[in-house]
């Protein structure tokens, strides 16, 4: 539980199975004024969020690639809001090039 926080921050490069630059489990996501790019996962591109809550403002993801869904963000549970311009482009996955939601 507790809060994992990105704020004022360059993410570039990471990859992982899951959630190239951040992958949370029962804990709520923030990420503020940031950018997250060329990052690399399965599912998730970006961001991978399993359970909890996951807030984006004015923040930037691009470039990044999953090799099955989300190429920017994989969300498979919980509550998400996009806000204050924030701006997924130019990711890739062959399910949800930029976001996909499990539902």
């Amino acid at each position: 539980s507790g809060a994992v926080s990105i704020i004022g921050s360059a993410v570039i490069g990471c990859s992982a199975g899951d959630g190239g630059a951040t992958n949370t489990l029962a804990t709520d996501l923030n990420v503020t004024d940031s950018t997250i790019s060329s990052c690399n996962a399965t599912r998730g591109g970006a961001v991978y969020v399993h359970s909890g809550s996951a807030s984006l403002a004015r923040s930037t993801i691009s470039n990044c690639i999953a090799t099955e869904s989300g190429g920017g963000l994989f969300f498979a549970g919980g509550r998400t809001t996009l806000s204050d311009g924030t701006l997924v482009s130019g990711c890739s996955a062959p399910k949800g090039s930029s976001v996909f939601l499990l539902a």
